[in-house]
């Protein structure tokens, strides 16, 4: 610099051998090694004022000097870059996420990661912020009575943004302002007790309630995963099957894992078995798509693999709507405690050609009205990460299966007829969610399984149909049969009554139609599907109650009752709780003749207030039904975590 030269070397020099290195690269003399970024992002929640450590590392394969430096973003002042701890071939960047000061939400930023060779690299962290600022923990006895200074390790780690002096916490002020601190907050506890519908008892009911927030933490769900290669045989119209299908194979070939999963109930003791809510153990005949520009890609799926007798134009005809590999495969997110969920996986499938990346994210979370850990939280992050616009949808398609049940009807809210043949719906028409009983026998339904459509951060689908799962055999009955591939059917999924061919066979396609996502911009969509909410003990077998929707305060949901052996001289009462709008429906219903069960539902909207809050039923024939429905905020690090 005191000669007047420029030092190439952008951003902070390296040290000892890496600094030669480093400059002869910044020279162009030298080439530099390849690197790469782990994780991509980062997944974090918690509340204001809470501080996180994070790290990324930049790695080479190579035996070769690694150096890198971090810098913030204006537009994510929370996320704070330390010193890079560089040893060979790698570097370590230490990252400080201070959550700010906000209402329940989520938030995401970059920062900006420099490396060899001019590489940057721009990973982002998710954040979800869970609610106000926690309470410092109660202040030392001797604070404002004793003469000596106070320690600011007293203060538990409390952020110091305004540098004001540890003295300014003692004395009287301090006492004051925690006592109208805890006094507030017992108020506020005392509130949501007294809302719950049933009376507490003693003195101890405000913990109890906060203990019973908990779910049980002992899943009643679990998970399997595609993760092997699997074989694959070849019939008429390009149609796969898993060697040993009843496809006569004229080419076969290897599919590399693709991580498509099923959702499986958990045995209750060794007397009873897994029970699935997804047709195959691994989740191969379930497929999602993803249409980019308006073409279409199998999410998850890389190109097949063949024997060599297998022609060259047959090869590029079968991996023509492949592009990808992965770049993370079921990486363990570990159970939580705040707020309380289950484990999940983490999954990253990166796409050349366009640029796109998405993260299949599987967390076993509590069923909104169960509290139990019986659903699964299924999200897709899809990431634009070229320089270019790209409109893209995505489509995923269910194998579902009802406990042993692989034709079952769908109860859709608002329907009074179960749907056992075929439906599509679209955009204000999507419900907000499906049911499905393994068994018609409203006294013992079996399995009973919930589809929710409408999730806290997630879109929800522009399109839904019910049908037919789209086997090979539909070509020969369908107009548009010849796009029915089984498990590798592109976007369009024929549609077809679930009693089409026999035994029926049932299926659910979701579609988030294509939007426009800009440079590194992202979409999120996805689902929960996992056990649901049923109430027909007391029904005899005629009357039973489900609900789904939003269950926050103010939220709207709708109440669906399963109606059986009344006529058309019969009526339905419904009794509503206190402080609960009727916005669809009538609170006394007549009700019909009919040989099989059905539905009638009302839409219903929740007070602001948090309870739980008990639904009846009672026809004119006295048989009666209750559920009771909770209504709480919705915590959103479910979404994220």
């Amino acid at each position: 610099k005191s000669n007047g030269w420029t030092y190439p070397v952008p951003g902070p020099a390296a040290s000892g051998v890496a600094a030669v290195q480093q400059f002869f690269e910044a020279l162009g003399l030298v080439e530099a090694p390849q690197v790469f970024l782990e994780p991509r992002s980062h997944e974090c929640s918690g509340y204001p004022g809470d501080k996180i450590n994070l790290t990324f590392t930049v790695l080479s394969s190579e035996k070769r000097h690694v150096y890198a430096h971090a810098t913030n973003t204006p537009d994510a002042p929370w996320i704070i870059c330390k010193p890079t701890d560089s040893e060979k071939n790698r570097a370590v960047i230490s990252v400080e996420v201070v959550i700010p000061d906000s209402t329940p939400s989520q938030v995401e930023g970059r920062i900006n990661i420099f490396s060899n060779g001019g590489k940057v690299f721009r990973p982002r962290i998710y954040l979800s912020i869970l609610g106000s600022a926690k309470l410092p923990p109660p202040l030392p006895e001797s604070i404002g009575s004793s003469s000596e200074p106070s320690n600011p390790s007293h203060l538990g780690g409390i952020p110091d943004l305004n540098e004001i002096e540890p003295y300014k916490f003692q004395g009287l002020p301090a006492i004051l302002l925690g006592s109208l601190l805890m006094l507030g907050i017992f108020a506020a506890s005392v509130r949501d007790v007294l809302s719950f519908s049933k009376p507490m008892e003693n003195s101890d009911s405000i913990s109890k309630v906060l203990k019973a927030e908990k779910p049980d933490m002992n899943p009643l769900v679990f998970l399997t995963f595609n993760e092997k290669d699997t074989q694959v045989s070849f019939g008429a119209g390009l149609t796969a099957k898993p060697t040993g299908g009843k496809v006569k194979a004229t080419n076969v070939g290897v599919q590399e894992a693709h991580m498509s999963f099923c959702i499986n109930t958990t045995p209750t003791d060794k007397n009873t078995k897994a029970k699935r809510l997804m047709r195959d153990s691994d989740g191969f005949t379930n497929n999602a798509v993803i249409r980019i520009n308006g073409n279409d890609w199998f999410f998850g799926q890389g190109p097949l693999k063949f024997r060599e007798k297998a022609s060259t134009e047959f090869i590029e005809t079968v991996n023509k709507h492949y592009n990808g590999h992965w770049l993370k495969m079921k990486q363990l997110i570990p159970e939580s405690e705040a707020p309380f969920l289950g484990k999940g996986y983490t999954s990253v499938w990166a796409m050349t050609n366009p640029s796109v990346e998405i993260t299949q994210s599987l967390r076993i979370i509590p069923g909104a009205q169960t509290n139990k850990l019986d659903t699964v939280l299924v999200r897709y992050r899809i990431e634009n990460r070229g320089n270019k616009n790209l409109t893209i949808g995505f489509r995923t398609l269910l194998d579902t299966f009802i406990g042993s049940n692989d034709g079952v009807p769908f109860l859709i809210p608002g329907d009074s007829e179960l749907c056992s043949s075929s439906k599509i719906m679209n955009s204000a028409g999507v419900p907000d969610f499906l049911q499905a009983l393994e068994s018609n026998d409203l006294n013992n339904p079996g399995t009973v399984a919930n589809l929710s459509l409408l999730n806290p951060g997630l879109e929800k689908p522009s399109k839904l149909t019910l049908g037919c799962w789209p086997d090979y055999r539909l070509e020969k009955i369908l107009k548009d049969g010849d796009k029915c591939k089984e498990a590798f059917t592109l976007w369009d999924v024929p549609v077809a009554k679930i009693n089409t061919l026999d035994p029926a066979d049932s299926a659910v396609t979701m579609y988030w139609e294509p939007t426009l996502i800009l440079p590194f911009k992202t979409r999120e969509v996805g689902y929960s599907y996992g056990l649901g909410t049923f109430a027909g003990s007391q029904g005899q077998g005629q009357l039973a109650l489900t609900a789904g929707g939003s269950f926050a305060p103010n939220g709207e949901f709708t109440l669906t009752a399963y109606v059986s052996g009344h006529t058309s001289k019969d009526t339905l009462d419904l009794i509503l709780p206190e402080g609960f709008k009727l916005i669809e429906g009538s609170l006394k219903t007549s009700l019909r003749d009919s040989q099989s069960k059905y539905a009638i539902s009302w839409k219903l909207k929740a007070p602001s207030s948090e309870g739980d809050f008990p639904f009846k039923i009672q026809s004119s024939k006295n048989f009666k039904e209750e559920i009771e429905i909770r209504i709480r905020k919705a915590i959103l690090g479910g979404v994220f975590g």
